[in-house]
């Protein structure tokens, strides 16, 4: 699979992403190496390798689970762009 530019420029307009000349031409060259390495990737013969959903081994640092002192009212309050009373004042996005 090959991508050209006109291909790159129209997924970047739908995207919204606006690129000047430089910045597609780099784009288009970096995704070529990218789907060139998954077209490398699937050549190879894997059909006796089993499927996983994650890497075997692999834990993340967990830390213990323990109840901390809640953050003061205020203070949580302090930064809020927008304050309703006592709570976190947020536009309305739903409407019924």
């Amino acid at each position: 699979m090959s991508l050209d530019r006109e291909t790159v420029a129209r997924v970047a307009r739908l995207a919204r992403i606006e690129l000047s000349d430089s910045e597609l031409e780099g784009l288009v060259r970096d995704l070529e190496r990218i789907v060139a390495y998954v077209d490398e990737i699937g050549a190879l013969p894997l059909e006796a390798v089993p499927p996983t959903a994650h890497a075997p081994g692999a834990t993340l640092p967990l830390r213990p689970d323990a109840p901390l002192p809640c953050l003061d009212r205020e203070v949580a309050l302090a930064e809020a762009p927008r304050q309703a009373e006592s709570a976190f004042a947020v536009p309305e996005f739903v409407t019924e």
